[in-house]
């Protein structure tokens, strides 16, 4: 499978996982790659447009941040201590595709025959591990929080 059809399938996968575990509706951005996400960016866009396509999955309006899916077939630990690294550039969009819908940053992380990991930026909530400023747990877990971390009042 190229990698392409692999991260939309497993955006897809994320999306479902998602709006079954928070019983909310996320959808994968259509032509994803973040359609005003990264080097996709126009300022010239209304604002709601950019919050809603800036991250690779459609969130629901009060949801407080822009997610990036990424999948690999394998992940080499050493990459955290290495900031040439492609994490840290997952970081950064990440961060700069966050800020530009004004939202907190979640990285999820997609590796070949091993449940999906969340790091996510929050002064909400300080989970056991992290990572610079990044909390960081298994994408099964974060269901078993408290819904207000990442959902703004109605």
């Amino acid at each position: 499978m190229n990698s392409k059809k692999k991260g939309n399938r497993v955006e897809r996968e994320i999306s479902k996982i998602l709006s079954e575990g928070f019983k909310e509706n996320f959808k994968r951005v259509p032509m994803s790659g973040a359609y005003c996400g990264g080097k996709n960016y126009d300022d010239k866009l209304r604002k709601d447009a950019i919050e809603i396509l800036s991250g690779d999955i459609i969130s629901p309006d009060n949801f407080k941040f822009s997610i990036e899916v990424k999948s690999r077939k394998t992940f080499n630990f050493f990459d955290f201590f290495n900031s040439k690294s492609e994490l840290f550039s997952w970081f950064e969009q990440c961060e700069n595709d966050s800020n530009n819908a004004n939202k907190n940053p979640m990285l999820i992380i997609k590796i070949n025959n091993h449940q999906a990991v969340i790091l996510f930026k929050t002064t909400e909530y300080d989970s056991e591990f992290k990572f610079k400023n990044w909390n960081i747990m298994m994408l099964s877990e974060i269901f078993q929080l408290n819904k207000s971390i990442f959902f703004k009042e109605k």
